[in-house]
């Protein structure tokens, strides 16, 4: 954190001098690291806060170059994205292969999909089962307003209660 901000950093692992950032911005964060392929220099990471606009505790997943620090978005949205599967490179791939993610938000059902190495869709694997939810549920909406500064963006969840009625007050 050189900056202020969860980035990455090159160093070298004879002297351990820094020798260059990896990633660098003000404003986002790298969240993890999923894999790294040594063959082509790159490594498969999460970041949040990164597209102006959207929520920040939504992580997207990015291809970035160890040696350019080129980042190349694979998947980003209105989403959190989950990764929960991937093949690692291997001398039958040419870099990261499919890899399974989970898109999810707190007002919609979560799905899995399978992802090819460039972040396109390939097929929806599994939809979260909300048959078992009580009748009447209401999902809770994500909600954003500005903080007491006027500038800083706050996100939060709102939940109703089961029988909420816009006629009544609430505290």
């Amino acid at each position: 954190e050189r900056n202020g901000w969860g980035q990455l950093y090159l160093y070298d692992l004879k002297t351990g001098a820094l020798k260059h950032p990896v990633t660098h911005g003000e404003g986002w964060l790298v969240r993890n690291i999923l894999d790294c392929d040594p063959k082509n220099r790159e490594l498969l990471i999460q970041t949040a806060g990164r597209v102006a606009g959207s929520n920040p505790y939504y992580r997207d997943i990015c291809r970035v170059n160890i040696d350019s620090g080129e980042i190349t978005t694979l998947v980003s949205g209105d989403h959190d994205y989950h990764c929960i599967g991937f093949p690692t490179p291997t001398a039958k791939t040419d870099g990261f292969g499919n890899f399974v993610v989970t898109r999810s938000r707190v007002d919609q059902v979560s799905t899995s999909v399978l992802l090819d190495k460039n972040g396109e869709e390939l097929m929806a694997l599994e939809v979260a089962d909300v048959s078992g939810l009580p009748k009447g549920f209401e999902w809770p909406e994500p909600v954003q307003f500005k903080g007491a500064d006027g500038q800083t963006d706050i996100h939060g969840v709102l939940f109703r209660p089961a029988n909420f009625s816009a006629d009544k007050k609430y505290p």
